[in-house]
């Protein structure tokens, strides 16, 4: 799956910001402001499933150790 990231780190002020735009009728629609924000970043993963199977395992070992001691 392919993973996008917004532009914007602080996306719940954002959304706020937003939501009282088009309270007062800054912007005429939602989809004007789905427009806004048209230049996310996407990341596709480039590993193999069983690849990254394999390292989630080695780490959740990892982790289950730490929490051992």
């Amino acid at each position: 799956k392919k993973v996008i990231v917004a532009p914007i780190a602080e996306l719940s002020a954002m959304g706020a910001a937003y939501i009282s735009g088009l309270s007062i009728g800054l912007w005429a629609s939602r989809k004007y402001i789905r427009e806004l924000n048209n230049n996310p970043k996407v990341y596709t993963p480039q590993r193999n499933r069983s690849k990254c199977a394999q390292y989630y395992n080695q780490w959740q070992t990892a982790v289950a150790k730490t929490l051992e001691k």
